[in-house]
């Protein structure tokens, strides 16, 4: 009679215990929430960040910027950092440290021995610890970014314990970066009570097999199903969002082969190895988006190498590349501010601004998307004109006029980029009389001859277009000299139309003063 009155008990107190599970669990999300905060991952080396760069991470509420401090790799027994990080300038950001681990580490971790590796995983970091403070920095946590199998979370857990306990700077914060397949599984619990934190990373759960499923790095849909399952955790957590793009590299299958890292798009747009196949916004599928509405605020872009590597392979490959807008981030603060429950601390952004990159949004396009304010590119177009006297010399018609040369400069003066695409940037000169020799197209990709809308040879041409593919903010280009046939011709206009960011919309404008004195100085 005892025993089933026991389990009778038993049943009873585990109901019970579920039920103020689920309680604690549900006051934790329906709480009061914190002060939402923004911080950054700095993923490149060596870290350098000049004091304008650093105000304008601090005007934007960015206090914390976690720095990729190196990577662990393994060969098969041990575990080594390899590609430490260096530090350039003094952050006026507290830093956290991160350290990520590679797929050989990956593949080996559930037959390491948890204590000789979290022996030498501690004495690392420890030492990392120690040159970012002798270079002055204020570092306050450590971070590992460590993309188990969901079954493995359990282990990794253990192993954080064990880290924690070794390190020598064990008052810093400790947290960990984590996957959105991980929410909801009872591994996510174990590993969240070894941490002080957690940033579940809401970007890249699919990236596409063939050059056809192409993904782009964000599935806003997916976040919305999923972010609700962090209410189960036992740490507070940021939420990880993308502002950032990646090369893919496919072969001639369309199978996808590796990432890519040597070509950004806008210098493969004017490569001769590789045909430009297409660019468009798209949406959470990866297909051409039909309006601003659909797309997630990222530009794919295609290309086909037509000529192989130095090394005879790649002939046939494919090359893409995802592209992050402005809209993207501001998207993603918002969703991530709509999403926000009373352990969520806030949201860091992957990843800051890299120098001269098409794959991060540059500073103050970064700054603006955080407050969300609109930014659009903008042309400034300068034009010379210079007679050629010395054609002249060896000219033997009566008569004849010093031949007009066109020397011309475009620069972007506004803060966003444009898109990256052949009509990203198009000049159009318009001439009172028909006829162009040559074009010398140098920062430019291609010219049209035009006469009345329709393309006509150069010699018939009214006008010309000059194309571009792509223009950073505070980039000049130039194309000249464009040589007119008659030196009796005179520019009547020059137009501009760049395509935003964005893709859909288009800023246009005209040169108002032009100037058809030409000096007799040849260039």
């Amino acid at each position: 009679m005892s025993r089933p009155y026991n389990s009778i008990r038993l049943l009873i107190a585990g109901l019970l215990l579920a039920i103020a599970g689920f309680a604690a669990i549900k006051s934790c999300s329906t709480g009061p929430k914190p002060p939402f905060e923004l911080a950054v991952w700095y993923w490149h080396s060596p870290y350098t960040v000049s004091s304008d760069e650093s105000k304008l991470l601090s005007d934007v509420g960015i206090q914390k910027v976690f720095v990729r401090a190196g990577t662990f790799t393994s060969d098969g027994e041990n575990v080594v950092l390899k590609i430490p990080q260096s530090y350039k300038t003094k952050a006026k950001q507290d830093l956290h440290l991160v350290f990520n681990f590679d797929s050989g580490v990956i593949r080996h971790f559930e037959h390491y021995n948890l204590e000789k590796m979290s022996s030498q995983v501690a004495v690392r970091i420890d030492k990392q610890v120690d040159e970012a403070v002798k270079a002055g920095e204020r570092v306050q946590g450590i971070q590992l970014d460590f993309d188990v199998p969901t079954r493995l979370l359990t282990r990794y857990g253990q192993l954080v314990h064990k880290i924690r306990s070794k390190l020598t700077a064990s008052k810093l914060k400790f947290s960990s970066t984590g996957l959105m397949s991980w929410l909801g599984t009872s591994g996510i619990r174990d590993l969240s009570a070894e941490l002080d934190f957690i940033v579940p990373q809401a970007y890249e759960g699919e990236t596409g097999r063939t050059i056809e499923t192409m993904r782009p790095v964000s599935d806003p849909d997916y976040f919305r199903r999923t972010i609700g399952k962090a209410g189960s955790l036992r740490c507070p957590f940021y939420i990880g969002i993308p502002a950032y793009g990646h090369g893919f590299l496919f072969d001639e299958q369309g199978k996808l082969a590796s990432i890519y890292q040597n070509l950004g798009p806008a210098e493969a747009l004017r490569h001769p190895s590789f045909k430009f196949i297409s660019a468009s916004p798209v949406d959470r599928l990866g297909k051409p988006a039909k309006s601003a509405t659909d797309s997630v605020g990222e530009e794919i872009i295609k290309f086909r190498a037509v000529r192989p590597a130095p090394d005879g392979r790649g002939m046939g490959y494919y090359l893409a590349y995802t592209i992050p807008t402005a809209d993207l981030l501001t998207r993603w603060i918002a969703a991530a501010r709509e999403a926000q429950t009373s352990n969520c601390l806030g949201a860091v952004i992957y990843r800051c601004p890299e120098p001269e990159s098409t794959l991060t949004l540059p500073y103050q396009l970064f700054a603006s998307a955080i407050r969300g304010v609109k930014e659009k590119p903008e042309l400034k177009v300068s034009l010379d004109t210079v007679r050629d006297n010395f054609d002249l010399i060896e000219s033997s018609a009566p008569n004849r006029q010093a031949p007009k040369d066109i020397f011309l400069k475009v620069q972007n003066i506004g803060k966003a980029p444009t898109f990256i695409s052949p009509d990203a940037v198009e000049i159009e000169i318009q001439l009172d009389t028909p006829g162009v020799e040559s074009v010398r197209l140098r920062d430019f990709e291609s010219v049209r001859y035009v006469s009345q809308d329709k393309q006509v040879p150069n010699r018939q041409a009214s006008g010309l277009i000059l194309s571009k593919g792509y223009l950073a903010p505070g980039e000049s280009a130039y194309v000249g000299p464009i040589r007119l046939l008659t030196g009796q011709a005179n520019i009547t206009a020059v137009k501009w139309t760049a395509r935003d960011g964005d893709g859909f919309q288009f800023s246009k404008g005209e040169q108002n003063s032009i100037s058809n004195d030409a000096p007799t100085t040849p260039r």
